[in-house]
């Protein structure tokens, strides 16, 4: 088998195309609007559409971490066709994602015990986030084991640093 799967979070925003191409896997944030809840580019699929239902709220929306479950299902359904998963989540000072990936892992250890899961904290979010897991899974496609995957995304985490300018804090 001895192929590397990747798994990041909607945050990462990749477009479909490039999840399709090199195999991404993605988990959705969870968005709490109101008193409704929704799954990330599943229920919400475009930004537009996320500043849309925005406009309408009474309070300012929030977000949560996908739950260990999320992750442990895709740890499972992928241990059926890899040997190694390489999650990267959003930066742990900004989401509990990290922690609920590293809780999925203990979750399936015993059950999976023949699948190397490593769990890679980004230390960022979004694009930042996104373009390493790219350049990781672009890594895996060619045939690139785990230990090179790490060092590939170590070596990026290392360079990249995001900022945002907003037009408005509301």
């Amino acid at each position: 088998m001895s192929k590397v799967a990747v798994i990041t979070d909607s945050s990462a925003s990749i477009p479909l195309e490039l999840k399709k191409q090199y195999g991404i896997e993605t988990i959705p944030l969870l968005l709490h609007m109101d008193d409704k809840t929704y799954k990330d580019r599943i229920d919400i699929k475009t930004p537009d559409e996320l500043f849309q239902l925005m406009k309408k709220l009474s309070r300012f929306p929030t977000t949560s971490a996908p739950p260990p479950g999320e992750y442990a299902k895709v740890y499972r359904r992928l241990s059926q066709k890899v040997d190694s998963i390489f999650t990267i989540t959003v930066s742990s000072e900004l989401s509990a994602s990290f922690k609920s990936a590293l809780q999925a892992k203990e979750i399936v250890k015993d059950e999976l015990p023949d699948t190397n899961i490593q769990v890679f904290d980004s230390r960022t979010t979004a694009s930042g986030m996104g373009l390493t897991a790219l350049a990781v899974a672009r890594a895996a496609a060619s045939g690139q084991d785990m230990e090179a995957v790490v060092k590939i995304a170590e070596d990026i985490r290392s360079k990249v640093n995001n900022f945002g300018i907003f037009d408005s804090l509301s």
